[in-house]
């Protein structure tokens, strides 16, 4: 069996975490260069959510220093299997991004008309 052959797009989910010091402008570069890399890896149906800047459970360090807060924002997209571990490795290689969780969405299902 070829690569060919294992290849089809998946639905992903990428939640990722920069700092809460961060500037709008600083937080839009961040944000063009995850664009950059969804368009490198010809991802597509990208929805991006903003959850916003939100209080950390406990403190990171992140180029040496300390972080209370971080700016979270989701995004939902489809990728070819094959281009997700590259695209994820990508991710972790970003410097500002400091935390990174990325899932396999659950296909969403249809929910049946409730019987009166």
């Amino acid at each position: 069996m070829d690569n060919a052959s294992k290849r089809f797009a998946r639905s992903y989910e990428l939640t990722f975490l920069v700092p809460g010091t961060y500037t709008d402008a600083e937080l839009g570069q961040v944000k063009a260069d995850v664009d950059q890399l969804l368009k490198k890896r010809k991802a597509s149906n990208i929805e991006v959510i903003d959850w916003g800047k939100k209080q950390l459970s406990y403190t990171l360090t992140h180029e040496g220093k300390k972080h209370h807060d971080g700016y979270y924002t989701h995004i939902v997209f489809q990728m070819d299997t094959l281009e997700a571990p590259e695209f994820e490795r990508d991710i972790f290689l970003q410097p500002k991004i400091m935390r990174h969780l990325m899932l396999i969405a659950e296909e969403k299902k249809d929910t049946p008309a409730k019987a009166e």
